[in-house]
């Protein structure tokens, strides 16, 4: 059905020149016939309420973690965590002592706790050690250690604000590191390895 990429067009292209108020309009009409599969309407015009009634991009993405809480919540994102959660917990080996983690880009620390207990559950880890959670902004690793540490009480949780390229020297030694949304964003020039680097260290 192309109705409601039709009603995301004229979204965009109201919004885009000015006239927020109408392209909000159309976002949210067009947002009621959408499925599953297709929410583009429906998240440009949470955006958009969110930046006031403007679409303009965001000066910093995802240091607000209310886009980062909608964007891993619609069913796209949902369903590929579910398949990344099944196929680790099937594959990874087995880890006798305390299970030390490393979460690079830790978000709102839904995925951290998510993945852990779908390790715990497959008998993959039998205790829980330190969890590290790296974030560059402080609401979000605030609420990523707020999360983690409501889901598994009692464990040791280490909150490290920076991006990590700036970081990455000092984070302390664990069994198996996380970075499902962040690497991607590093800059080219702060990467201290390429490709083929890595490829060729693991190769011998």
């Amino acid at each position: 059905m192309l109705l409601p990429h039709f009603h995301f067009y004229a979204g965009c292209l109201q919004a885009s020149a000015g006239r927020g108020a109408d392209g909000l309009s159309w976002f949210r009409e067009g947002s009621l016939l959408e499925s599953d599969e297709n929410l583009g309407n429906a998240y440009f015009a949470s955006f958009m309420v969110r930046q006031g009634g403007v679409l303009k991009k965001p000066e910093v993405v995802f240091a607000d973690p209310r886009p980062y809480v909608h964007f891993t919540g619609v069913p796209a994102i949902k369903e590929a965590r579910e398949r990344f959660l099944v196929r680790t917990s099937r594959s990874l080996p087995d880890f006798a002592a305390p299970f030390r983690f490393v979460d690079i880009g830790c978000g709102d620390g839904g995925l951290t706790a998510a993945f852990l207990q779908a390790l715990l559950v497959a008998g993959r880890i039998g205790e829980i050690g330190t969890v590290t959670l790296v974030d560059p902004f402080p609401a979000m690793l605030e609420l990523a250690t707020a999360t983690v540490t409501g889901a598994f009480p009692g464990i040791t949780v280490v909150p490290v604000l920076g991006r990590f390229q700036d970081v990455s020297d000092d984070l302390p030694e664990s069994d198996a590191a996380l970075a499902a949304l962040s690497i991607h964003h590093m800059p080219a020039r702060c990467a201290r390895f390429t490709w083929s680097d890595w490829l060729l260290a693991s190769a011998t």
